[in-house]
């Protein structure tokens, strides 16, 4: 019978629907792959992950992420700089 524990979610986001993979031993590949799919706050991060990080650890990770992008205002919201640059070229399009 084949293990059926690790088979993808989908999950909505305000800019995307992205078809996630999770994977309980490495929570920060898991959040930047969750960050490739739209734009999140560490609340939101934490409750699609279900991570037992709290939001505190959460942000502090995602704001000294050299591939993580800070969007202004409260609460802060993060998404993958990657990914602001492919919705710039999507638009133009």
């Amino acid at each position: 019978m084949p293990d059926t524990t690790h088979l993808p979610e989908k999950f909505n986001t305000q800019e995307s629907t992205a078809i996630y993979t999770g994977s309980d031993n490495h929570p920060e590949k898991e959040i930047l792959q969750l960050l490739g799919t739209g734009i999140f706050t560490a609340g939101q991060i934490k409750e699609r992950l279900k991570t037992s990080w709290d939001e505190k650890k959460l942000s502090s990770f995602l704001k000294k992420h050299v591939n993580v992008k800070t969007l202004p205002g409260r609460p802060l919201s993060f998404t993958l700089k990657t990914a602001i640059m492919k919705d710039l070229f999507d638009e133009e399009s």
